[in-house]
């Protein structure tokens, strides 16, 4: 039965089809119980479906139940609607496209295409640590949530979907003659498509690795390392690796990347599945980069003030977001006064700051700092004009004492040292007659 937006399925009710494929459809939808929570909902037709699609479904859903990683989407729970003949999975939500749909958008830069390979690596990594096998690793399973774009670098905005062929290692089921093959063609490594030509036969690590090169090669340097096309044909893949063995021709062909990630593309194109790396752990070492992702650094909004003791108040600025300064998002704001402060200073602090093009950052003292700052100040002007007036004084003394015109009973009395003279007496005495 055709399904169609505003539909009920179980107690979902479906919002937009967001793709579909050989296995089934993917719709966005809202549950009843949280109506705020969008899902994703795997529906697979039981009356169309065959029962390796049944099977794939089901394993789908018992592999992402027991994987629990940044970049992994978690499947729920399943159901059957019999009514509609439908088995559905009920999956994490994730807004956002697929690396295939954005790879000629221009703002997937090149960091970007790194971060997004890197967190699909350290993916791997988890899911191979866990016995399992991916098998299907390409582009159009890698979504880059919405906020992809701001927080590259962040493992929750990258998400490794579909595992609806994803094995136990050392499974075999995935490598049957030629032509009749699991999996995503241009992806495949050469023992999946030539299996009587490359005698060693790995449907583990290595052709999840292999397929991760591939991926990489799409993204970083463009096209498909054979130079084919994405319609060719089992045979033709088939030929194109078969040559590069028998002629000893350079591979992976010639390519811009150098360094760390340069060898680890080459290891993973390795034709020879046993010099392929071992693992997704493998592939990230490789890298150069870290197993574990760092703790992602973002601030969507402004942080809680700290709780300080009272009648104290911050005593600097709070850090500006992203390294603070003037960068890509201007100049730092100016936060606002606190309570109790005093609006003349505020108003200059501002004009300070505004004048330094947000280069400077105002230190604003809690009121009551401020006025015991003020009382000092006082203080320190009350004790310089005393010192002043002493040194005036001094002066004076000396200026009279050595004047050899002063005369009378002033000269005789300060030569003389008896110190009982006052500055007014000698006045008085210099200003009798004589």
């Amino acid at each position: 039965m055709p399904l169609a937006a505003g539909d009920r399925v179980d107690r979902y009710t479906l919002v937009s089809r967001l793709g579909g494929g050989a296995q089934g459809n993917v719709w966005k939808a809202i549950p009843a119980q949280e109506p705020g929570t969008p899902v994703a909902l795997k529906l697979v037709d039981l009356h169309s479906a065959s029962s390796a699609d049944l099977t794939r479904a089901r394993r789908e859903a018992r592999a992402l139940a027991n994987l629990v990683h940044p970049s992994l989407v978690r499947c729920h729970r399943t159901f059957e609607d019999s009514q509609r003949g439908i088995l559905g999975l009920v999956l994490d939500f994730v807004d956002g496209v697929t690396a295939e749909a954005a790879i000629d958008e221009p703002r997937f830069t090149l960091a970007h295409r790194f971060a997004a390979l890197l967190s699909v690596a350290r993916a791997l990594a988890f899911v191979h640590s866990s016995g399992l096998t991916h098998r299907d690793v390409k582009p159009a399973n890698v979504l880059l949530r919405s906020d992809f774009w701001n927080f590259p670098e962040d493992p929750t905005t990258v998400k490794l979907v579909d595992f609806g062929i994803a094995a136990a290692t050392g499974n075999r089921d995935g490598l049957t003659a030629v032509g009749d093959f699991i999996g995503t063609l241009p992806y495949l490594p050469p023992e999946a498509v030539d299996p009587t030509t490359w005698l060693v036969q790995d449907d583990g690590a290595a052709r999840d690795a292999f397929s991760f090169g591939v991926t990489a090669w799409e993204l970083l340097v463009g096209g498909h390392p054979t130079g084919l096309p994405k319609s060719a044909r089992v045979a033709d893949y088939a030929r194109a690796y078969r040559e590069v063995g028998d002629r000893g021709t350079p591979w992976p062909p010639h390519h811009p990347l150098s360094g760390a990630w340069g060898e680890a593309l080459a290891a993973c194109l390795a034709l020879d599945a046993e010099r392929r790396p071992l693992s997704g752990r493998h592939i990230v070492e490789l890298t150069g980069e870290a197993l574990e992702p760092p703790q992602p650094r973002r601030r969507e909004t402004a942080p809680s003030p700290r709780v300080r003791p009272a009648g104290r108040g911050p005593r600097t600025a709070p850090p500006a977001e992203h390294g603070g300064g003037k960068g890509a998002h201007g100049p730092a704001p100016i936060p606002p006064a606190p309570t109790g402060s005093f609006p003349l200073v505020d108003d200059v602090a501002r004009l300070v700051a505004t004048a330094a093009g947000g280069a400077v950052r105002i230190i604003r003292p809690h009121a009551g700092e401020l006025r015991t700052l003020l009382l000092l100040a006082l203080g320190v002007v009350v004790l310089m004009l005393a010192l002043a007036t002493c040194e005036a004084v001094t002066g004076a003394r000396r200026v009279f004492a050595s004047s050899p015109a002063v005369g009378g009973a002033l000269g005789p009395n300060w030569r003389a040292g008896t110190g009982r003279t006052s500055v007014a007496d000698a006045v008085k005495a210099a200003a009798r007659p004589v």
